[in-house]
């Protein structure tokens, strides 16, 4: 463990338990979603047009994630259907 995140931890002692839990979810869904990439990333099959559409998704569902709205997916693949480029896709 790097010396920057043992001091994140030690930090993070510091809060009230909820408040670490929220901290502790919000890591843990970091380090899916960048395990994901890297797993996305290291596929020498890649279709950059999925790796448009997963970028495209990821940007209207953190743009959304404060007001709890979970349609980014079926927005995209909407506009997708409309022959709108993932990369052209508006909020």
């Amino acid at each position: 463990m790097t010396n920057l995140l043992e001091q994140a931890f030690r930090e993070a002692q510091k809060l009230p338990d909820e408040l670490q839990d929220e901290v502790a979810r919000q890591l843990l869904k970091d380090i899916q979603s960048e395990l994901k990439w890297q797993e996305t990333l290291a596929d020498s099959k890649i279709d950059i047009s999925a790796i448009q559409y997963m970028a495209q998704a990821a940007i209207i569902e953190d743009d959304e994630s404060e007001f709890g709205v979970r349609s980014s997916e079926f927005r995209i693949r909407n506009s997708l259907r409309e022959g709108h480029s993932p990369t052209k896709f508006g909020t």
